[in-house]
């Protein structure tokens, strides 16, 4: 019997590569006990998603941890060459997002 090895070709890459998407609308307070949480959300979407959008129209950061979570997620797709925005801040929100450099923070309506 004869080994024969097989060639797969390897996909040429596109000068516009997709874009995902992605928009998570958290509802609730998050303080210290629900950050694990939305740790594992926003790594998984940074690890796959070009854009994560982050409406905080019906959320309330309450832990400095849940600001710090999304300002890593923010670092990673920063640095994947994505970013991530959050909408609908309210005033505390956006205070506390100012300071992290990687989020672009949109005040609510």
């Amino acid at each position: 019997m004869t080994s024969t090895s097989v060639q797969v070709p390897v996909p040429a890459v596109t000068a516009d590569p997709a874009w995902l998407t992605v928009q998570v609308r958290p509802a609730g307070s998050f303080g210290r006990r629900d950050v694990g949480r939305l740790r594992a959300l926003l790594e998984a979407l940074s690890a796959c998603a070009s854009i994560v959008v982050i409406d905080l129209g019906a959320t309330r950061l309450r832990s400095p941890r849940a600001v710090a979570v999304i300002e890593d997620a923010a670092r990673r797709l920063d640095r994947a060459g994505g970013c991530l925005v959050c909408v609908n801040a309210d005033r505390e929100a956006r205070e506390c997002l100012g300071h992290a450099g990687h989020v672009a923070v949109l005040p609510g309506p």
